[in-house]
Parts: C-alpha cells; structure tokens; sequence
C-alpha cells in the first residue's frame, strides 16, 4: 500500500532541500573566497643586487586570538630559506608584509615525519599588522566551525603557486613582482593514508595539462572544504605529490591545531 503524501508535506520537502542546495551555492562561493589566502612565498634574501626570490606557497590563519602565516617545513629546506625570510605581503598594492614574533615547526627529519612538515609563523601584535588584518577574513581552526574533517567532506577547494608557469617571476627592471595561481576543486577520490593525520585526495583535475611532472610549488597550498551541511571550514594543506597515482598528500587541520594546542594553550 502507497501512502500519498500531502501538499503540505510535499511543499516543506521541496524547500528544505531548495535551503540545502541554495547552502551549498553559498560555501562554494565562501570556499573560492578563502583562497585569495593563498600567497606565492616571497622571500627575502638580503642580497643587494637581488633582495627577493620566489618559493612555494604559504596561507593566513587564525587560532584564537593569534594569527599565523603557514607553510611546508620541507620548501624551506630544499629552497635553503629561514622560515623568518617568508614575505607575506596581504595587499598587492602595497609595500606592507607583516612581521613575526615567534616560529612553531614540525619536527620534520625523514620521509617518515610527514605530519611534521609544517612551519606556521606568529603574526606580531602591533597597530600596523593589525590594521592590515581587519581587512581580510580567515578561519579560527580553534574552533569547530572553522575547521572540516573528512567525515565532512563535500567537495575541497584548494590554491597553489607552480614554479613552471614564467608568470610567477620578479622583474628587478620595472620592480615587479609577477604572479599567477592555479586553483582546482572537484575530487575524484578521498582516503586516509599511512602517516597519522594525512590524507590522500585526487582532484577531477590536479593541475595543468601542459605540466607532466610533479605541480612544484603546490606544497603549502591551503584545502579548504565545502561540508555537507553547506559550511565551510579548513581541511588542510598540500605538502606532497604522488606521480603515479596523481594525487596530493594533505596534512590535516587537526594536525596544525594540535601543534598550536601544544604551544599557545588557550585560555
């Protein structure tokens, strides 16, 4: 037997999941926001004749009170910069970067640690870096909200620098800085790998057709994800890239909290 449904209940069916999918709309449009965080790694040389080079890529974040530039320990390494040297510049149109006061990194070693591999550097409370923050909008991966777990997960955003693209270059002659980011969403897969804390994701499309090889500069990239509820939260970041299989091995949010748990307990 067949139980017709109403024209009441019909209705409140139809709009709920009208709501739902107008949510959705909504955190694809907030995820696409959120990666202007992403920012090619300017770094500072303090060589006269050639003060700046470029790295991989690095995002903003807050935890609680406190604000923090994030990257991958390993770009560092194999660029051979200081953490300290990352210039993260939040409007194009000026001179302005902020300053640090303080460095927590992983304690990346061995191909083992890949949980380790993240540096996030402490924005300084002065009036300057504050007056800079307020005009821009991150996620508090100190709270629940802000923050997307893979039991979550709808889709994922995510934006990186690549060292192949001739566009990502500083021009000493016209004093320029040139830049051009590559953003992808849209998974094909999604699973646990074997380091506590990361993940393995294949995106539809994981970078450019003309790039054969690894996205270099993709490291440090932020992942943001779409939940299924329609809200937006940190997912992570990109600090591997598997050839074979195309897919980007991303360390956690949880992974990052912890760290900063650790150091800046809040109160």
């Amino acid at each position: 037997m067949v139980t017709p449904i109403s024209q009441s209940a019909m209705r409140t069916i139809l709009e709920r999941a009208q709501t739902h999918v107008l949510n959705l709309l909504k955190g694809q449009e907030e995820c696409l926001s959120l990666l202007s965080l992403a920012h090619l790694i300017i770094i500072e040389t303090y060589e006269e004749d050639f003060p700046y080079r470029l790295g991989g890529t690095c995002f903003l974040i807050r935890y609680c009170d406190m604000y923090f530039i994030v990257s991958t320990l390993h770009g560092c390494r194999n660029l051979n910069y200081s953490p300290e040297d990352i210039l993260y510049v939040p409007n194009a149109t000026s001179k302005f970067a902020f300053s640090y006061d303080s460095v927590v990194k992983g304690k990346y070693e061995y191909e083992t640690d890949k949980k380790e591999d993240f540096v996030m550097l402490r924005i300084y409370d002065t009036a300057e870096n504050r007056n800079a923050l307020s005009q821009l909008s991150c996620k508090n991966i100190g709270l629940q909200k802000d923050v997307c777990l893979i039991r979550d997960v709808k889709d994922l955003f995510t934006r990186g620098y690549l060292y192949e693209w001739d566009s990502n270059a500083i021009d000493y002659d016209n004093k320029k800085i040139l830049m051009r980011a590559y953003s992808t969403n849209g998974i094909e897969t999604i699973a646990t790998s074997q380091w506590e804390g990361c993940y393995w994701v294949k995106f539809i499309n994981p970078k450019p057709d003309f790039i054969c090889g690894h996205p270099n500069g993709m490291s440090g990239a932020p992942v943001f994800g779409l939940k299924n509820d329609g809200t937006t939260g940190l997912f992570g970041m990109i600090i591997e890239h598997d050839l074979i299989s195309d897919k980007f091995l991303i360390l956690g949010v949880e992974v990052l909290n912890s760290a900063l748990r650790q150091d800046y307990e809040p109160s």
